[in-house]
């Protein structure tokens, strides 16, 4: 599967995954920074299973999800945010 973007605005992160049954794992190594990895799908043009970091979040994060997504936050650097945690999720 592909298509997962992460976008950064204002220091708000957007996630968008346009293709269904990927297992997105998120985690936060370090303060305003944000690791997006799939095993299954390419972030942002990279190759499939590539980690993505993502520097500067220092407010909201909103993951918008595909059909049968599954999301994870990673048990080592578990995702802590400033603003606000939106997930949507997509039924097909």
């Amino acid at each position: 599967m592909s298509g997962v973007t992460a976008t950064l605005v204002g220091g708000n992160l957007i996630v968008t995954d346009n293709a269904s049954h990927n297992a997105l794992v998120v985690s936060q190594p370090a303060a305003n920074e944000i690791v997006i990895t799939d095993a299954s799908a390419s972030i942002n043009g990279n190759p499939v299973g590539t980690p993505v970091t993502i520097k500067g979040v220092t407010s909201n994060v909103t993951l918008n999800l595909a059909a049968n997504d599954s999301l994870s936050s990673g048990p080592t650097n578990p995702l802590m945010v400033a603003g606000n945690l939106v997930i949507n999720g997509k039924r097909w």
